[in-house]
Protein backbone atom coordinates (compact mmCIF):
# COMPACT_ATOMS: atom_id res chain seq x y z
CA UNK A 1 0.00 0.00 0.00
CA UNK A 2 1.34 3.73 -1.12
CA UNK A 3 2.14 5.12 2.44
CA UNK A 4 1.01 8.81 1.84
CA UNK A 5 3.07 9.65 5.51
CA UNK A 6 6.14 7.98 4.61
CA UNK A 7 6.04 9.63 0.65
CA UNK A 8 5.79 12.59 2.54
CA UNK A 9 8.65 12.36 4.78
CA UNK A 10 11.24 11.10 2.21
CA UNK A 11 9.93 14.59 0.60
CA UNK A 12 10.42 16.36 3.35
CA UNK A 13 13.26 15.21 4.39
CA UNK A 14 15.03 15.03 1.13
CA UNK A 15 13.86 18.49 0.45
CA UNK A 16 15.29 20.14 3.46
CA UNK A 17 18.99 17.95 2.85
CA UNK A 18 19.08 19.94 -0.36
CA UNK A 19 18.67 23.51 1.56
CA UNK A 20 15.04 24.16 -0.12
CA UNK A 21 11.97 25.80 0.77
CA UNK A 22 8.37 24.49 0.14
CA UNK A 23 7.99 27.52 -2.30
CA UNK A 24 11.81 26.86 -4.07
CA UNK A 25 10.46 22.80 -4.76
CA UNK A 26 6.88 24.08 -5.73
CA UNK A 27 8.22 26.39 -7.97
CA UNK A 28 10.45 23.90 -9.93
CA UNK A 29 8.23 20.95 -9.99
CA UNK A 30 5.17 24.02 -11.32
CA UNK A 31 2.98 23.28 -8.01
CA UNK A 32 2.12 25.60 -5.07
CA UNK A 33 4.04 25.47 -1.98
CA UNK A 34 0.56 24.72 -0.08
CA UNK A 35 0.18 21.02 -2.94
CA UNK A 36 4.39 20.43 -1.11
CA UNK A 37 3.43 21.41 2.34
CA UNK A 38 0.18 19.15 2.06
CA UNK A 39 2.31 16.30 0.58
CA UNK A 40 5.02 15.88 3.32
CA UNK A 41 2.38 16.30 5.82
CA UNK A 42 1.29 12.78 4.40
CA UNK A 43 -2.47 14.58 3.56
CA UNK A 44 -2.07 13.79 -0.04
CA UNK A 45 0.09 12.32 -2.78
CA UNK A 46 1.53 14.08 -6.02
CA UNK A 47 -0.64 13.11 -9.06
CA UNK A 48 1.19 10.66 -10.77
CA UNK A 49 1.90 13.47 -13.99
CA UNK A 50 4.27 15.23 -11.19
CA UNK A 51 6.20 12.25 -9.72
CA UNK A 52 9.25 11.93 -12.33
CA UNK A 53 9.37 16.13 -11.41
CA UNK A 54 9.33 15.62 -7.69
CA UNK A 55 12.32 12.44 -8.16
CA UNK A 56 14.79 14.68 -10.57
CA UNK A 57 14.41 17.76 -8.73
CA UNK A 58 14.92 15.81 -5.23
CA UNK A 59 17.55 13.41 -7.16
CA UNK A 60 16.33 10.04 -6.17
CA UNK A 61 13.99 7.09 -7.98
CA UNK A 62 10.62 6.56 -7.95
CA UNK A 63 11.26 3.47 -6.17
CA UNK A 64 13.21 5.52 -3.17
CA UNK A 65 10.37 8.28 -3.42
CA UNK A 66 7.91 5.58 -2.97
CA UNK A 67 9.01 2.89 -1.60
CA UNK A 68 10.05 -0.19 -3.80
CA UNK A 69 6.29 -1.48 -3.41
CA UNK A 70 3.95 -3.24 -6.01
CA UNK A 71 2.19 -0.17 -6.44
CA UNK A 72 5.33 1.66 -7.10
CA UNK A 73 5.84 -0.76 -10.08
CA UNK A 74 2.58 0.22 -11.24
CA UNK A 75 3.19 3.89 -11.14
CA UNK A 76 6.43 3.27 -13.50
CA UNK A 77 4.61 1.40 -15.73
CA UNK A 78 2.04 3.69 -16.22
CA UNK A 79 4.52 6.58 -16.65
CA UNK A 80 6.53 4.25 -18.84
CA UNK A 81 2.92 3.76 -20.97
CA UNK A 82 3.63 0.19 -20.42
CA UNK A 83 0.78 -2.07 -19.32
CA UNK A 84 1.91 -3.89 -16.00
CA UNK A 85 2.59 -7.57 -16.09
CA UNK A 86 -0.18 -8.10 -13.34
CA UNK A 87 -2.89 -5.72 -11.58
CA UNK A 88 -4.43 -6.89 -7.84
CA UNK A 89 -7.51 -5.02 -7.35
CA UNK A 90 -6.16 -4.24 -4.07
CA UNK A 91 -3.28 -2.64 -5.47
CA UNK A 92 -5.07 -0.87 -8.36
CA UNK A 93 -7.11 0.82 -5.68
CA UNK A 94 -4.16 2.05 -3.69
CA UNK A 95 -2.51 3.31 -6.55
CA UNK A 96 -6.19 4.78 -7.96
CA UNK A 97 -5.93 8.52 -6.00
CA UNK A 98 -2.74 9.53 -7.94
CA UNK A 99 -4.14 7.92 -11.69
CA UNK A 100 -6.17 9.86 -14.26
CA UNK A 101 -9.19 8.14 -14.24
CA UNK A 102 -8.21 6.55 -18.08
CA UNK A 103 -5.41 5.14 -16.95
CA UNK A 104 -7.20 3.72 -13.73
CA UNK A 105 -9.71 2.53 -16.93
CA UNK A 106 -7.23 0.89 -18.82
CA UNK A 107 -5.48 -0.96 -15.49
CA UNK A 108 -8.86 -2.18 -14.95
CA UNK A 109 -8.97 -4.20 -17.81
CA UNK A 110 -6.16 -6.36 -17.21
CA UNK A 111 -7.41 -7.53 -13.64
CA UNK A 112 -7.78 -11.31 -13.28
CA UNK A 113 -10.44 -12.33 -10.35
CA UNK A 114 -12.17 -10.79 -7.88
CA UNK A 115 -15.41 -10.44 -6.06
CA UNK A 116 -17.47 -7.60 -5.69
CA UNK A 117 -16.15 -6.78 -2.55
CA UNK A 118 -12.83 -6.44 -3.80
CA UNK A 119 -14.41 -3.61 -6.75
CA UNK A 120 -15.81 -1.63 -3.60
CA UNK A 121 -12.54 0.18 -3.01
CA UNK A 122 -11.90 0.66 -6.96
CA UNK A 123 -15.38 1.75 -7.95
CA UNK A 124 -15.38 5.67 -7.51
CA UNK A 125 -12.42 5.70 -9.79
CA UNK A 126 -13.18 3.85 -12.64
CA UNK A 127 -16.16 4.69 -15.47
CA UNK A 128 -19.43 2.62 -15.14
CA UNK A 129 -19.06 0.98 -18.29
CA UNK A 130 -16.00 -1.08 -17.18
CA UNK A 131 -17.01 -1.09 -13.54
CA UNK A 132 -20.10 -3.03 -15.00
CA UNK A 133 -17.56 -4.87 -17.45
CA UNK A 134 -15.65 -6.03 -13.92
CA UNK A 135 -18.97 -6.62 -12.16
CA UNK A 136 -19.94 -9.52 -14.72
CA UNK A 137 -17.07 -11.28 -14.10
CA UNK A 138 -16.99 -11.02 -10.32
CA UNK A 139 -20.92 -12.75 -11.08
CA UNK A 140 -19.77 -15.36 -13.14
CA UNK A 141 -17.29 -16.60 -10.24
CA UNK A 142 -20.37 -16.95 -8.34
CA UNK A 143 -19.29 -14.51 -5.45
CA UNK A 144 -22.41 -11.46 -5.70
CA UNK A 145 -22.03 -10.82 -1.89
CA UNK A 146 -21.45 -6.65 -1.17
CA UNK A 147 -23.13 -6.23 -4.24
CA UNK A 148 -24.87 -3.48 -2.84
CA UNK A 149 -21.79 -1.48 -1.74
CA UNK A 150 -20.91 -1.07 -5.57
CA UNK A 151 -25.16 -0.08 -6.11
CA UNK A 152 -24.22 3.60 -6.04
CA UNK A 153 -21.54 3.33 -9.27
CA UNK A 154 -23.43 1.14 -11.26
CA UNK A 155 -26.30 1.96 -13.27
CA UNK A 156 -29.93 1.48 -12.55
CA UNK A 157 -30.78 -0.80 -15.78
CA UNK A 158 -26.96 -2.38 -14.69
CA UNK A 159 -28.85 -3.54 -11.42
CA UNK A 160 -32.30 -4.36 -12.90
CA UNK A 161 -30.79 -6.70 -15.04
CA UNK A 162 -28.79 -8.00 -12.42
CA UNK A 163 -32.21 -8.85 -9.88
CA UNK A 164 -33.54 -10.58 -12.73
CA UNK A 165 -30.42 -12.71 -13.32
CA UNK A 166 -29.86 -13.42 -9.91
CA UNK A 167 -33.75 -14.16 -9.29
CA UNK A 168 -33.98 -16.99 -12.29
CA UNK A 169 -30.93 -18.35 -10.11
CA UNK A 170 -32.21 -17.95 -6.88
CA UNK A 171 -35.55 -19.80 -8.58
CA UNK A 172 -33.41 -22.76 -10.40
CA UNK A 173 -31.79 -23.63 -6.90
CA UNK A 174 -35.18 -24.07 -5.17
CA UNK A 175 -36.35 -26.50 -7.56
Amino acid sequence: MLNMQETGLKISTMRKSRNMTQVELADKIGVTYQAVSSWERGLTMPDISKLPDVSQVLEISIDELLGNTQQATIIKTVLRGEPPAEVTVENLADVSPILKPKQVDELAQVLKTFAFRDLTDLAPFIDSTILEQLSEKAFNNDTFEDLEDLAPFLTESYIRNFVRRFTVILAMDIL
